[in-house]
């Protein structure tokens, strides 16, 4: 005796749903622009730090000789033809950065900054507004990708034909290719 196949999985759908509202309410309400900075200068007390790990809410920490804190550049915040220059900074260099105007008082204080803005003499690494566009790209990123991941999950459950589901999925993957080369989300 075989066993039928089922016609309908709820806890996929219902795994499916809870991701797509969760990404929608976590996601959409990520509209961080950066506008009120002051720019400082610090020379580094170490190298720049690159942070792996999934964990980390950083891409790069670093600390100044003149002030107890760690300053942190944010996942997704540096363009990919200024991510070496920063990775190259060493300990001893000055630089120029930008932090928000709330984060003055924690210079002295063990906590981190986040930075907004990075030049080096006349070069810069990183400004206010290509930071603010770039977490923007990286917020619009994570919520496509949570949006493929809960739409498979309620394909599963609704158990539709494996045809279906190759035509879904080749879809999203071509869809990511051409938002990559039209610049959408990312």
């Amino acid at each position: 005796m075989t066993k039928k196949k089922q016609k309908f999985i709820w806890y996929y759908v219902l795994i499916g749903l809870g991701i797509l509202i969760w990404t929608y309410s976590r996601f959409n309400g990520i509209k961080e622009e950066v506008t009120h900075v002051e720019n400082i200068k610090i020379q580094l007390n170490s190298n720049i730090e690159n942070v792996t790990g999934r964990r980390n809410i950083a891409d790069y920490r670093f600390y100044g000789k003149e002030f107890k804190a760690r300053f942190i550049i944010l996942d997704g915040a540096v363009n990919s033809e200024h991510r070496q220059s920063i990775s190259d900074l060493k300990k001893g260099d000055t630089i120029n950065i930008k932090i928000g105007k709330s984060d003055l008082s924690k210079l002295n204080s063990n906590e981190d900054i986040r930075v907004y803005g990075i030049q080096v003499d006349n070069q810069i690494l990183l400004s206010v507004i290509d930071y603010n566009s770039n977490r923007h790209k990286y917020s619009n990123r994570l919520n496509i990708l949570f949006t493929f991941i809960g739409l498979l999950a309620i394909l599963k459950g609704i158990n539709i034909s494996n045809k279906t589901k190759w035509i879904v999925f080749i879809g999203g993957i071509i869809f990511f290719i051409i938002a990559r080369i039209f610049d959408v989300g990312y």
